[in-house]
């Protein structure tokens, strides 16, 4: 019966009466020097790709080792496929580029991630790797010798909340503690934690669509107010001149009087329609608009001008348009072809000529002057017939 092998480890298992004389060779080479690799023997992995561990029976392997050691540089996390059997592993991921690397067992399965710069223990337990016990270094003094820690529990020379950071390759530096009213920024070089002092309370804000309450924003260097609300035109605003943040919060006349500095006058703020003036004192005059009536059934209205001229056409029926008692229209009427004028629609009150209406001019104008009094128009002519 020829010798066999075990199933985990792939040690010799010869049989009873065979070796005769070689016996020590098969010993050796599949036995004790095997055993002696699964108990302390190395594989170093340094390429920068996955790996699945070689496996024979008898004879050396990768699987067999008791540790495993990842050294080179990687460009990526990389996968190490062992036997999906009980075995226990010391990994070591002493690899440059920063990268991880993971232990699975065939098929695959989860496995155990090695951060880089890590050393764990790592083992099967019935379906999957698991970590078993990260080392843990007592009072490293840096980081290169720490690289066997996952943890550490001191770093030699940092006080009561120091911030390690690392300096460079192999080499970590403590920052001290800051003050409550600190916070935590990169360094104008880029090159190491600080802290720098704060002001206010609450959250920390971020660039996009911060919500500030009642912060003091000093003298910005510029701004956009266009969705701004609620600023004060009394006290928020600077550069207006002796009354104008009153008048701009309540507009009233009196108000825009007290704003203006070269007013004359006195009184209400007067606009272009209807404005009633009181002892109003005009020195250069004023200039009417002079309105043009045309058709035969005109409505007659001083709102179109107090002067107003009127060309015939036909003989006319003047009517009432809009008017107000105290009203009052100087109407030129030229008649050059003889027609007539009927007031009966317009129902004037004559107070000259006899109380009849005048006769008209048949060239030049026929001046006639129309005004209201209560609820009755009254007309004149104005000159020779």
């Amino acid at each position: 019966m020829a010798t066999s092998y075990t199933s985990l480890l792939g040690l010799a298992l010869p049989v009873t009466g065979e070796l005769s004389g070689t016996w020590g060779d098969t010993v050796n080479t599949a036995i004790t020097g095997l055993l002696d690799t699964a108990v302390a023997g190395t594989t170093t992995l340094s390429t920068d790709a996955d790996v699945t561990l070689t496996t024979t029976t008898g004879a050396s392997n990768q699987a067999r080792q008791a540790i495993i050691v990842c050294s080179g540089s990687r460009s990526a996390l990389r996968t190490i496929t062992a036997p999906a059997q009980s075995k226990v592993y010391l990994v070591v991921n002493a690899t440059t580029g920063g990268y991880g690397v993971k232990v699975v067992g065939s098929g695959p399965t989860t496995g155990v991630t090695i951060a880089n710069g890590k050393v764990t223990i790592i083992a099967w337990n019935g379906s999957d790797f698991v970590e078993i016990s990260p080392a843990t270094a007592t009072s490293a003094t840096s980081a290169t010798t720490a690289t066997t820690a996952t943890t550490a529990t001191n770093i030699a020379g940092g006080a009561a909340g120091s911030v390690p950071y690392q300096t460079g390759s192999g080499a970590t530096s403590l920052l001290a503690l800051g003050t409550s009213a600190q916070v935590l920024q990169v360094n104008a070089g880029a090159t190491a934690p600080e802290w720098v002092s704060s002001t206010g309370t609450g959250s920390v804000v971020r660039a996009t669509s911060p919500t500030l309450v009642t912060p003091a924003l000093g003298t910005p260097s510029s701004g956009t107010l266009t969705s701004c609300t609620g600023l004060p035109i009394d006290t928020g605003v600077s550069g207006l001149g002796t009354g104008v943040a009153t008048f701009l919060a309540t507009p009233s006349s009196a108000n825009l009087a007290a704003a203006v500095t070269d007013e004359t006058g006195s009184g209400a703020l007067v606009f272009a329609t209807s404005p009633s003036l009181s002892g109003a004192v005009l020195n250069d005059g004023y200039t009417e608009e002079v309105y043009a009536v045309s058709g035969t059934t005109p409505a007659l209205s001083p709102t179109n001008g107090s002067i107003q001229t009127w060309t015939l056409s036909g003989n006319s029926t003047p009517t009432a348009g809009t008017w107000a008692a105290g009203q009052s229209m100087t109407l030129m009427v030229d008649d050059g072809t003889a027609y007539t004028i009927t007031w009966t629609s317009l129902a004037v009150a004559w107070a000259t000529n006899s109380g009849t209406a005048p006769t008209l001019n048949t060239s030049g104008y026929t001046s006639i002057v129309l005004w209201k009094v209560g609820s009755t128009i009254y007309g004149a002519r104005v000159g020779d017939a």
